[in-house]
């Protein structure tokens, strides 16, 4: 089976500072979508579950504790690590998705992606991460 190619960063995603750990998504993407950083070495990260359309995404690990930052500015704390891939909720997001009535497949995947989201403030899929 040959690998799915990358994507390019800048169709799907914007980073809007060089040094942020979290990147915006343009528009939906599925779950395994394989992105191509912006940062010309070539490596890629592939999304953990769906990312919908201005939700963020980690590109770099992001260690217990430490914060998660986007346009330059703290976006939360992690309270686990975060791995490259990881799609980041707002809690308060998370709960909106999960009362949603959409039936469109993409967004009952995020819903679901969102179900496993844990503690206050910002947190992130997969991780238990954000506070």
């Amino acid at each position: 089976m040959e690998e799915e190619k990358a994507i390019p960063f800048d169709d799907v995603a914007m980073l809007p500072q060089p040094g942020d750990t979290a990147a915006a998504c343009k528009h939906l993407l599925p779950g395994g979508t394989r992105i191509l950083l912006p940062d010309g070495t070539g490596r890629s990260v592939t999304l953990a579950a769906p990312c919908l359309e201005g939700y963020r995404f980690a590109v770099r690990s992001v260690e217990d504790g430490a914060e998660v930052l986007s346009w330059g500015l703290p976006f939360g704390t992690a309270v686990g690590r975060i791995r490259p891939g990881d799609v980041l909720v707002n809690a308060k997001a998370a709960a909106a998705l999960s009362e949603s009535e959409s039936a469109d497949s993409a967004v009952a995947q995020a819903k679901s992606a969102a179900g496993m989201v844990l503690g206050g403030g910002n947190s992130t899929q997969g991780s238990d991460a954000c506070k």
